[in-house]
């Protein structure tokens, strides 16, 4: 008997980016009494996120 193998790989590369801003922005201004408030909040986030996944097939064929 005889017995042949073949190997198939398979891989599969995934990269995800995910980018969050978050912002705030306050303002109050009043002249006569001299009242200023400025609150101004800028945030960025970026996350990437790469996914490898490997899949190897077999397949075996046997000859008598």
């Amino acid at each position: 008997m005889t017995t042949t193998t073949i190997t198939n790989t398979i891989t599969t590369t995934t990269t995800t980016t995910t980018t969050t801003t978050t912002s705030t922005t306050t303002t109050t201004t009043t002249t006569t009494s001299t009242t200023t408030t400025t609150t101004t909040t800028t945030t960025t986030t970026s996350t990437t996120t790469t996914t490898t996944t490997t899949t190897t097939n077999y397949y075996y064929y046997y000859y008598y």
